[in-house]
């Protein structure tokens, strides 16, 4: 064994396998994500194949980043020995990079094939993968190490020189790997589209504008809205002075495509966002409400919830100068990335460490491993005042429009009504009861009841403060309770000054907020973005919105969110499962899995239309397949 100690090392096979271990990490992993639902999905082949480069580029330059220090501290004059100890320390990269690899593939195959891995692990077990890290580690620390010393190749049977043909090959193809990757790197950058982000000529008003979004609120059970209980006096109070939309309607059942598609003012059949794990992508990207704020002068804030409200999380670029706490300069990676046009790999590149790193933390007892579906159930008590209590938010959010030196727009995101437990602050319509099944309707009234007393408190402060006549507040919910799309939700608007006072009784829907912020400021409203301003009046009473919903969710480990069914990620619908279409009173809905289209009638509506005037269920699907069609979708199945 000493011996082995004493070889002398190339430094060129070290390179070489830094730069191969690099490319096969970003490959397997790259493999694993094109072969399971993920935000690559919808791309087609080529942009994933970039992604697999351009990851494996930036993991090769960050070894190299390693080595290229040891190896110039190797080269200065002194003992030989002293100079082998920079080549042992630098094999630590390669061997670094490859037992990650394995422990990956491991974890992959057991959990896959057996059902239990890193993410489920407990007590010895988990101490057991432990020592499997060290010896994944040693193992291959071993293999580099020989595999890397210089010595005099050796003829074949054929005369050739079999060990330095090897070294070669082996240079050539990390050569080859780099330079192809980097070209590619190069196209992108310079071939990079730029996208209308839309006008941000802001002369005028400059208001605080806060978009204050609940989970869950069902219009039906808020006194606003004329539910008999009182559950919205704050509101109520807010609309006697502000602009109440009476039959507003959501675009998405999920909050991920929900809220996000209320902020880049499109419908998540055009950006393909519904549901996790898919992201915003290319221009979409770039184009939505929050960076042309950000670029009239606003400082742009989200406070609201890890991985299913994060604009970072979604890819949402040039948008939020800090979301959830964090802002992009705490992502160095992201950041560069974004500066050359490489986002989906500067995406991809810390999805992967992250998988890495949260298993290598949580087999050495450094914490658990995340779990943010639970952590979203978990955090709707707010008798746990941290970071993750809406109790929290709203503080922050004060805090920011207080400390402000100019404009903000805040996007917060409130939990409390998640359901299906609830633990309200304030025991009214629960009072002496216990809460023993799920959404028990006294409790959600509760935690309703919460919600209000939230806005209440903080108009209070804007009161105190003087600033709430220079603040625009939005109150508005990412859909009803329980994740449906059939009913009501909340849409009141607050003007400074309590301007355009009023009511809305015709359909609206949360992509018009966007736009009506936008008429507000004296902004266009860009091409791309759909819906219209409230302020212009009563939209067309047969004005069709359209909801997306996808049914089948699997919440389970290894990846923390929950994940959409294999079957429900495959063309022509991918994640789209069911597309919801309102007009007036009427309400059809096609599932595009089955193909089995159905009708039904929204309850309370306000503004009902003569039979005679409404479509149809003929031509209502002819809607919903436009729609599709319009959007990309292959629809020959539906005709």
């Amino acid at each position: 064994m000493s011996g082995r100690w004493n070889l002398n090392l190339s430094w060129r096979r070290l390179f070489a396998q830094a730069v191969l271990a690099a490319f096969a990490y970003a490959f397997l992993e790259w493999l694993f994500f094109a072969t399971m639902p993920s935000f690559m999905d919808a791309l087609p082949l080529g942009r994933k194949l970039e992604i697999f480069l351009l990851t494996g580029l930036m993991l090769a330059a960050a070894a190299l980043a390693l080595l290229i220090p040891l190896r110039l501290l190797g080269e200065i004059p002194g003992p030989t020995k002293r100079g082998r100890f920079f080549q042992w320390i630098a094999c630590l990269v390669p061997a670094s990079i490859a037992a990650a690899l394995s422990l990956l593939l491991i974890d992959n195959f057991t959990y896959t094939v057996f059902q239990f891995g890193i993410v489920t692990s407990r007590g010895a077990i988990r101490a057991g993968y432990a020592v499997l890290v060290v010896a994944l580690l040693l193992l291959w620390y071993r293999w580099m190490l020989i595999n890397a010393k210089s010595a005099a190749p050796k003829d074949d049977a054929g005369g050739r020189r079999r060990g330095l043909s090897m070294e070669k090959a082996a240079a050539w193809l990390a050569a080859a790997l780099i330079a192809l990757a980097a070209l590619l790197g190069a196209a992108r950058y310079l071939t990079a589209a730029k996208a209308d982000a839309g006008s941000s000529l802001l002369t005028g008003r400059r208001p605080h504008i806060v978009l204050l979004s609940g989970e869950g609120l069902d219009s039906a059970f808020l006194s606003l809205y004329g539910y008999p209980q009182e559950t919205t006096p704050n509101l109520e109070a807010i609309a006697e002075t502000g602009l109440l939309a009476e039959n507003n309607y959501t675009n998405a059942a999920h909050t991920t495509g929900s809220m996000f598609s209320m902020l880049t003012g499109k419908y998540p059949a055009d950006t393909r966002l519904l549901y996790t794990p898919n992201i915003l992508e290319g221009a979409d990207a770039i184009e939505h409400l929050p960076g042309i704020l950000q670029r009239a002068g606003y400082t742009t804030v989200q406070i609201a919830f890890p991985y299913y409200v994060d604009a970072y999380n979604v890819n949402m670029q040039e948008a939020f100068d800090e979301v959830n706490g964090r802002s992009l300069e705490d992502n160095a990676i992201l950041a560069s990335a974004r500066a050359v046009h490489w986002e989906d790999a500067g995406y991809f590149l810390p999805m992967l460490g992250s998988r890495i790193s949260d298993r290598l933390l949580h087999v050495f007892f450094v914490r658990g491993m995340p779990d943010p579906y639970r952590d979203v159930i978990q955090a709707v008590n707010p008798n746990t005042i941290g970071k993750g209590s809406d109790l929290a938010r709203m503080g922050r959010l004060f805090r920011t429009l207080r400390e402000a030196e100019g404009p903000v727009f805040a996007h917060v995101h409130l939990m409390d009504t998640h359901g299906a437990m609830f633990y309200p602050r304030q025991r009214i319509f629960s009072a002496n009861q216990v809460q023993d099944r799920e959404w028990m309707q006294v409790f959600y009234n509760d935690a309703v009841r919460d919600f209000d007393s939230y806005i209440g408190d903080f108009v209070q402060d804007l009161q105190s403060a003087g600033l709430w006549d220079d603040t625009l507040l939005i109150v508005c919910s990412d859909h009803t309770s329980r994740q449906r799309t059939n009913g009501r939700i909340p849409l009141l608007f607050h003007f400074p000054n309590g301007e355009y006072a009023g009511r809305i009784r015709n359909n609206t829907q949360n992509l018009d907020v966007a736009p009506t912020i936008l008429d507000y400021l004296g902004l266009a409203k860009p091409a791309w973005m759909a819906g219209q301003s409230l302020l212009a009046g009563e939209p067309p009473a047969l004005r069709p919105i359209l909801s997306a919903r996808v049914v089948e969710v699997d919440c389970p480990p290894p990846d923390w969110w929950c994940e959409i069914k294999p079957q429900l990620s495959e063309p022509p619908f991918y994640q789209f499962e069911q597309i919801q279409l309102v007009v007036c009173q009427e309400m059809y809905t096609l599932n595009l899995k089955y193909d089995y289209f159905s009708s039904g009638v929204v309850l309370n509506h306000t503004a009902p239309c003569p039979r005679e005037d409404l479509p149809g269920p003929q031509a209502s699907r002819r809607t919903i397949i436009e729609h599709l069609r319009a959007n990309g979708f292959d629809v020959s199945s539906l005709e």
